[in-house]
Order: structure tokens, then sequence, then C-alpha cells
């Protein structure tokens, strides 16, 4: 008697579906989409403490039995993508994460595809970028995936304003230089007021920013506490004092070249065909200027 065949594809599909949908926290929410030959197989979106974000990202999810790696075992690869996919994946308005999940061992290997278009932006312009090369470190678990996407929700939700961002700080690196070096070593009781006030403010909320999109630890006081810790000396008159800024001031420097040692390696190196063509005069500054020589030390 002929009964329907299950293939072994259709098996492979929804054991890495179960994988996939175990890793992520109950309280998120997962839109399965029912046309799939777009690209995209789920809708996520991330739910905070019980309450929905409205921060979404796209899925697509390929399994297999049995994922190899390269010969060093540093990597695996997918190769059976299209141009046109890659190109559709580019133009999505929210995140795309690429999942490879081995169904025997249930690794399930991850890839923010617009970073890797951005990393291979001479192949993906060409229309010759057909597949997707994922480090076996990369891998989602059930302790890693809220930061993990956060992080990428956050890259690349903001990518427009990052890259504002990039070209302020690049550009007024020598400004804001000099903004700390005139509140260094000052009378330690003189307040900090009017127009330079509004300018440390927005200058620490700028780098605390492109720290955070960088991945660089912040490690020195915030604002606020700079602020708590001068009234304690100084009283409540004002909200900044010289005598903080000093200090700050050189943490602030430190910070700021974090932040320009971090942005050289992305435009030069990790996404270094991207800036060429996206802004040559930039890629042209920053490949020629070391920070020692923009950025000076306070003393």
């Amino acid at each position: 008697m002929q009964l329907p065949k299950r293939f072994d594809t259709h098996v492979t599909e929804t054991a890495s579906g179960k994988i996939f949908q175990e890793i992520f926290p109950d309280e998120w929410i997962i839109r399965e989409v029912t046309e799939r030959d777009y690209g995209i197989d789920y809708y996520l979106e991330i739910c905070d403490h019980g309450f929905v974000t409205g921060k979404l990202l796209s899925i697509q999810l390929k399994g297999s039995e049995n994922i190899r790696t390269n010969a060093s075992g540093s990597s695996v690869t997918y190769y059976d993508v299209k141009p046109s996919t890659f190109n559709y994946w580019n133009q999505l308005p929210i995140p795309v994460i690429f999942l490879y999940i081995d169904t025997t061992t249930k690794n399930c290997f991850f890839c923010n595809v617009k970073k890797y278009i951005r990393e291979h932006y001479i192949e993906f312009k060409k229309e010759e970028l057909t597949s997707i090369k994922i480090q076996t470190t990369d891998i989602l678990q059930k302790n890693t995936v809220v930061s993990i996407l956060n992080q990428i929700n956050l890259t690349e939700q903001d990518r427009e304003k990052f890259e504002a961002s990039v070209i302020d700080f690049l550009t007024s690196v020598e400004d804001k230089n000099n903004l700390l070096a005139n509140h260094c070593n000052r009378d330690q009781f003189m307040p900090i007021e009017g127009e330079d006030e509004l300018r440390i403010r927005k200058y620490v909320s700028d780098l605390q920013y492109l720290a955070n999109s960088l991945n660089i630890p912040w490690t020195y006081r915030t604002l606020n506490k700079v602020i708590e810790d001068g009234q304690k000396k100084y009283g409540t008159d004002a909200s900044l004092f010289e005598g903080e800024m000093t200090s700050y001031g050189k943490d602030l420097i430190s910070i700021m070249k974090n932040i320009y040692s971090e942005l050289k390696k992305l435009i030069l190196n990790q996404e270094q065909n991207y800036w060429f063509k996206k802004n040559y005069l930039l890629y042209q500054y920053i490949s020629g200027i070391d920070a020692d020589a923009v950025i000076q030390d306070l003393h």
C-alpha cells in the first residue's frame, strides 16, 4: 500500500525549528512566516520583563544533521544563498539573523546578516556573495541569547545614527580635546556653567553611546556620579565643578582613545570596503592619522 513519504529535509526542518524555539525565553514572541520563499522564516519580538518592546528581528533558519567545520574547526559555512536573497535581507528595515542549526549536536550558529554584508561588501555589490561563513564561537545558547540579540538589535536599528555619530566624533575630536583641556587643573571650587556645561553633557552622552555600540566597557563614573561627588565636596550651588572635571576629563580622554582605536579597526579592517565606498573621505582621513596625534593627554 502506497502512503505519502515524509522527506528527510522536512524532518530536519521540523527538528531545527524545535531547537530554535527552545533557545529563546518563553516571554519572547515568535511569529512563523507562512510564505518562506523570500528568505525569512520567523519574526521575533523581544520582550522585557513581561513588556512587549516593539523590537523586532527577522530570522532565516537552516538545519543540517551534521554540519561540517573547516579544517581548523574554526568556522562552518552555508553555501546555498542567492544574491537576490542577500539584496532582500539588506533592504529589510529590521535586523536579519541567519541561524544554521546542527540537529545532532543542537548547536545553533548565528550570523548578523547585515554586518556580514558590510564585511563582504565588494562581493555583495557585484552580486557574487552566495554563502555565509560563521565562526564556531558564534553560538546562541539559552544563557546568551538575550544579550546577543539585544546587542544586534541595537547595532542594526541604530546603524544610521551610529554612522552619523562616527562622523561627528572623528571630525570633532580636537574640539572635544580642547574643551577638556580648558577645564583641567583649574580652581577646584569653580562651577562649570552655561555653554561649557551643555557641551560636556552632550559629549559624555555621545561617548557612552559610541562605547556601547562598539562593545567597549564603560569602566568610568557616569556623569551623574561625577555631579554627585562634586556636590558632596563643593556644595549644591552648581552641577559640575572644576575639581571633578580635572580627573573625569582624563577618564574621558582614555575612553576617547579606546573608541578611536575600535573605529579604526572597524573602518580600515572589518568593514573596509563598505566604508571605502560609502565615505571615502572619512576612510582616507582615519587611515592617515594615529589616535595619539589627535587625542592629547591632559596634564
